[in-house]
């Protein structure tokens, strides 16, 4: 099933394929494929904090799994820039693009753009 779940996201059906994937991980709890395919697919959807308590949970289960690890990284990069632009935001809206950019030119983030135009909205 999870490989079915990979095919509906690459065409663009994320949502049958978090489906999917739910009905898989219902079947088999601690299958890590399932879950970080899950994972995976969440981060693609910008859902950050569901695909770090996903990663979190997965990392108790398979340790010493290099890929866990790497797309933990991305995802909490990611969603450290978000919670620091919405505590810039709060504070100075002046600043944010400022800190944004020199953000991601630390990250190598190319994503900012839509990130400043959802926060100054």
């Amino acid at each position: 099933m999870c490989h079915v779940a990979v095919v509906q996201h690459a065409l663009q059906k994320t949502d049958k394929a978090l489906h999917t994937l739910n009905a898989a991980i219902k079947i088999a709890p601690k299958n890590p494929l399932c879950k970080f395919e899950r994972a995976s697919i969440l981060h693609s959807s910008e859902q950050y904090g569901d695909a770090l308590a996903e990663l979190n949970d997965l990392k108790d289960i398979v340790p010493k799994e290099s890929s866990i690890y790497f797309l933990l990284g991305k995802v909490g990069n990611t969603f450290s820039l978000l919670l620091l632009c919405q505590d810039y935001y709060i504070k100075d809206n002046s600043a944010l693009t400022y800190k944004i950019r020199k953000i991601d030119k630390y990250y190598k983030i190319r994503k900012t753009d839509k990130y400043i135009s959802r926060l100054t909205r």
